[in-house]
């Protein structure tokens, strides 16, 4: 039986990887799980994020952000707040203490929240008539759900639905059942947003009086540009 107690790298604050055969048993505060036997690898990042890899899939076997850790022969827990993460190691082929991984996040550009930032930011310039009015995002319509901008005076409600892709009659219709079930006694604009509509829709939204509003984003970054 292989002794990995005296594996400092383990209980290490670093990052490290390591190409293990094992089985595991995840124990949570609702549902336990059961990894049998195979070859695995092993992640454990600096915040103590622990994920268990199988040979496919994106997603991890198991995974937990573990708060200490445990070894005892060959067994491992992570234990997190309120679950832990059991492994039993039989072969340990590798290992490989990592420094100065990165913590940059993932910059995103052509993203529905991005229009409807830039929406909001620019309304009173698109729509001069919602000025001094209240603006609120992901306003709930009772009966219907959210909508992407809803902006509020005394005597008028203008409603804003944002599309990334182009609006098509589905979209329409989307906006109409909004309308539809807004209650309140006030006088209703209805406007769909994005950079493109099809013919379709665009006749479709005429006749229901639906206004189209085509918004860009601002211009791609050039870092984004260079690696495209």
């Amino acid at each position: 039986m292989i002794d990995i107690s005296k594996e400092s790298w383990i209980i290490d604050k670093k990052a490290w990887v390591a190409s293990i055969r094992c089985e595991a048993v995840y124990l949570g505060s609702t549902v336990t799980g059961l990894l049998t036997t195979g070859n695995y690898l092993l992640v454990k990042k600096t915040d103590g994020s622990i994920s268990l890899h199988g040979a496919n899939l994106n997603q991890p076997r198991n995974y937990l952000r573990s708060t200490s850790v445990e070894v005892e022969d060959n067994i491992i827990t992570f234990i997190g707040r309120k679950e832990k993460l059991r492994i039993k190691v039989t072969e340990l082929w590798w290992f490989k203490l990592i420094s100065d991984l990165s913590e940059t996040k993932v910059e995103l550009w052509g993203t529905e929240r991005q229009l409807v930032d830039k929406l909001v930011e620019n309304l009173y310039g698109i729509v001069p008539e919602t000025k001094g009015a209240k603006i609120i995002r992901e306003y709930i319509i009772p009966n219907c759900g959210p909508i992407d901008v809803a902006v509020f005076s005394e005597t008028d409600t203008w409603l804003f639905e944002v599309k990334r892709k182009k609006i098509t009659k589905r979209a329409i219709s989307q906006i109409m059942s909004y309308r539809h079930h807004y209650k309140e006694n006030k006088k209703v604009h209805s406007y769909l947003v994005g950079p493109e509509i099809s013919p379709g829709a665009l006749e479709w939204a005429r006749e229901d009086n639906i206004k189209f509003i085509e918004l860009y984003w601002d211009q791609m970054p050039q870092n984004f540009k260079e690696l495209i």
